[in-house]
């Protein structure tokens, strides 16, 4: 970011949500990318790579919630 604050500069919760959300569907391997552009979905969401991918995300989400409450 130009600005010394990163995304914080915004004020706002819109574009820190679009970017989380950017976030994480870029972190998911691009084979799956593939596999749904070719209408494979049994083959992309039953990927064990994915699952553990969102289950890690999911975790620390939950974790960082119940740290700051």
């Amino acid at each position: 970011s130009v600005y010394n604050d990163g995304i914080a500069h915004y004020n706002s919760s819109l574009i820190t949500y679009l970017v989380s959300f950017g976030v994480l569907i870029f972190g998911v391997n691009f084979n799956l990318y593939y596999f749904l552009l070719l209408r494979k979905f049994k083959a992309s969401f039953g990927d064990e790579e994915l699952r553990t991918y969102l289950i890690i995300v999911a975790s620390a989400t939950i974790f960082i919630c119940l740290n700051v409450f």
